[in-house]
C-alpha cells in the first residue's frame, strides 16, 4: 500500500536519484531545530545571566545539523555566554532568528542558537525558511557553560514607554521544541 502511493505520487518528470535522495535527505525532528535522534537529549537549566528566563542546553554529536523552526530573519551574532575566570565578559558565536517582524522593526519573538558553526554560512538579516539547515554543531563547547555545544534561548519583546523591553521566552522555547 505505501508503495504504491510513492508510485502515485512520483511525478514521471522527476528525476529518481533526487525523488531517492529526498527520502533520505536529514531533517527536523518534532523538536524543530534537530534531527529527532536530539529532540529528546535536551536539558533545561535556569540562565546564570538573567533571572527568569531558562536556556535549552545540549551535548551533541560534532556535525549534528541545526535547523530553522519558523520562516525568520537571521543574523550572526557574537552572544554574551556570561563571565570567564578573569572575570570579563566572554562571547561566542550564535545566530539570532527573528520571527514576525512589525512595521516598528519589532519582532513578536527571537530565538538565539550559540554554537560554534563548522559550516561558513554567514547571516546578515537573510530570509530563511522554516526546516533550513543554518549550521553543523562543532564539539567545541560554550564558555561558562559546562560541556554544552548548543544553548538555545527564547525572548520576546514588548515596546514600553518608547522603549524596548525583554521578556523571558519559556513558553515559546519549550513550544518549539515541542516540550510539555
Amino acid at each position: 500500500m505505501v508503495l504504491a502511493i510513492i508510485i502515485l505520487n512520483f511525478s514521471s518528470t522527476q528525476n529518481p536519484n533526487s525523488f531517492l535522495s529526498n527520502l533520505t535527505k536529514p531533517h527536523p525532528g518534532s523538536c524543530l531545530i534537530l534531527e529527532e535522534k536530539y529532540c529528546k537529549t535536551v536539558k533545561f537549566i535556569n540562565d546564570p545571566r538573567f533571572k527568569g528566563l531558562i536556556l535549552a542546553v545540549y551535548k551533541l554529536d560534532k556535525d549534528a545539523l541545526v535547523f530553522s523552526p519558523f520562516d525568520g530573519i537571521y543574523s550572526n551574532i557574537k552572544a554574551s555566554t556570561g563571565k570567564n575566570e578573569s572575570g570579563q565578559i566572554s562571547y561566542s558565536p550564535g545566530i539570532i532568528a527573528q520571527k514576525n517582524i512589525h512595521t516598528n522593526d519589532l519582532p513578536d519573538y527571537s530565538i538565539t542558537f550559540v554554537f560554534y558553526n563548522n559550516t561558513s554560512r554567514i547571516f546578515d538579516n537573510n530570509s530563511v525558511k522554516k526546516a533550513e539547515i543554518l549550521g553543523t554543531v562543532s564539539d567545541k563547547t560554550i564558555n561558562s557553560f559546562d560541556n554544552y555545544n548548543l544553548i538555545v534561548e527564547a525572548t520576546r519583546y514588548k515596546l514600553q514607554n518608547s522603549k524596548v523591553v525583554f521578556l523571558p521566552g519559556n513558553d515559546i522555547l519549550k513550544q518549539i521544541l515541542n516540550f510539555q
